[in-house]
């Protein structure tokens, strides 16, 4: 791999690692729906209940990254897009891992390899 290509595939690797561990830290927090959506509710009473603390989502989460990881997981093609052609993991491989940790509480960061993904670590 060119070095171009290889740091892209890394910055692809920590967007969609980053994505899915904020999806499985809000998941385990009560902030994600059983249909894979954002809980609004939960989202504002966890801000209302923690007024005026600094940060009372999971891991200095705002509001926007239990959104974002959620639209770019499962409610947009923005997996599809961003991941190259040459990797051999589908978008679908890496949303059942994802719900697969959530709902079994797995903790993730950045050294979980998807299956049939490449990691340089």
């Amino acid at each position: 791999m060119t070095n171009d290509i290889t740091a892209f595939s890394e910055l692809v690797t920590a967007v969609i690692v980053q994505a899915s561990i904020d999806f499985v830290d809000a998941h385990k927090s009560g902030l994600i729906s059983q249909k894979l959506s954002v809980n609004s509710e939960r989202v504002n009473e966890v801000l209302r209940e923690s007024y005026p603390t600094r940060c009372p989502l999971p891991k200095w989460m705002e509001p926007s990254d239990v959104y974002s990881c959620v639209s770019f997981l499962f409610e947009s093609t923005a997996l599809e897009d961003i991941i190259p052609t040459s990797w051999e993991v589908k978008p679908d491989a890496v949303r059942r891992a994802v719900i697969e940790a959530a709902l079994e509480g797995k903790a993730m960061n950045h050294f979980f390899n998807f299956e049939g993904t490449h990691n340089s670590q």
